[in-house]
């Protein structure tokens, strides 16, 4: 009986893992004038947002707990994350309570930005 049910029985944990699992959102923006927003409902915190800037690249990463912030990011108001208003490293900083959006924008440079945020589903 046990040898039947051991294959169920793995598949149903395989899933609980892979719910469970981070999920890493990866984004890249180009331009200053369009910044890349991320939305932050839904999402269990505290979640980890990461700017890597390319070479000669300056760049801010912001968040915003106006509702509707990332349907409508150029009507909401935006706060600095990591305590930097332009960062040209790599930067890590943790989100511990809601927003509603992040936003990373390139402010100087040719090249892109990389944002990643970690989060996982909030139930």
């Amino acid at each position: 009986m046990f040898k039947r049910a051991l294959p169920t029985v793995l598949f149903f944990i395989g899933i609980a893992t892979a719910i469970a699992a981070p999920i890493i959102q990866s984004v890249s923006t180009l331009t200053r004038v369009t910044p890349t927003v991320i939305d932050g409902t839904s999402k269990k915190y505290p979640i980890t947002v990461t700017m890597l800037p390319q070479s000669g690249v300056t760049a801010t990463m912001e968040y915003s707990t106006t509702p509707g912030a990332y349907a409508t990011p150029a009507l909401a108001n935006w706060e600095v994350l990591a305590g930097a208003s332009a960062v040209s490293a790599v930067t890590n900083t943790t989100i511990v309570s809601p927003v509603t959006a992040i936003r990373f924008t390139r402010i100087s440079g040719a090249s892109s930005v990389v944002g990643e945020v970690v989060w996982e589903m909030a139930p």
